[in-house]
């Protein structure tokens, strides 16, 4: 593996995880978790309710 590479995965694996821990500490991840999911589940909703062409 290049240093790049490897210097990227090291990065990489971590994304994410910073916001969670936040919310979670502040009380807020599973309110944030349902609001997406609601947002989602409505999105896909709309998305079925128009014929394609």
């Amino acid at each position: 593996m290049l240093k790049n590479e490897r210097a990227r995965s090291e990065i990489s694996e971590h994304i994410g995880s910073c916001l969670d821990d936040f919310l979670e500490d502040e009380e807020l991840l599973a309110e944030a978790e349902s609001a997406a999911t609601k947002r989602v589940i409505a999105w896909q909703i709309e998305q079925s309710s128009f014929p394609t062409c």
